[in-house]
């Protein structure tokens, strides 16, 4: 089947612009609005984006016992109502991140670059968050580059 490209493009272009678009911010820095990747300084405009569900807690260097005795040290960001929900993780080498990789910023262990124990302690990483009270134990993984590749 073929797809004239340039057609689609306009009925989907066309579709959208008869969409009433929502004036109402929800990205920023105000309280209430969400922070999408920190503050946003690329004086980007976002429209459309669902209006924050939650109340949300952090828990700072929670340590999460690995198969090998060893802990990571995680970031943890989760609703503070009461249920259960899908967990994302996402597991970097970098400093301050969500998840600490071994051997780094606070993680036990040795930093092997993709090794085996790695990808271990990515396992059993996923395998914790999947059996907290908080989780529905549903668990993705999120990112791009080294947190794109470490499973």
């Amino acid at each position: 089947m073929k797809y004239n490209l340039k057609e689609l493009f306009q009925q989907e272009h066309s579709h959208l612009k008869n969409k009433k678009m929502s004036k109402q911010q929800v990205s920023g820095v105000e309280n209430g609005q969400r922070q999408l990747n920190g503050p946003q300084t690329s004086g980007r405009e976002y429209r459309n984006l669902s209006q924050p569900g939650y109340t949300m807690i952090r828990e700072n260097d929670v340590e999460i016992p690995m198969r090998d005795g060893l802990h990571l040290v995680a970031d943890i960001f989760r609703p503070a109502e009461p249920g259960v929900y899908p967990v994302l993780i996402a597991a970097s080498p970098y400093f301050h991140v969500i998840a600490n990789l071994g051997g780094t910023s606070g993680s036990q262990g040795v930093f092997g670059f993709f090794d085996s124990q790695e990808r271990r302690d990515m396992y059993d990483l996923v395998e914790w968050a999947a059996v907290q009270p908080w989780s529905d134990s549903n668990v993705g993984m999120v990112g791009i580059s080294y947190f794109a590749m470490t499973l």
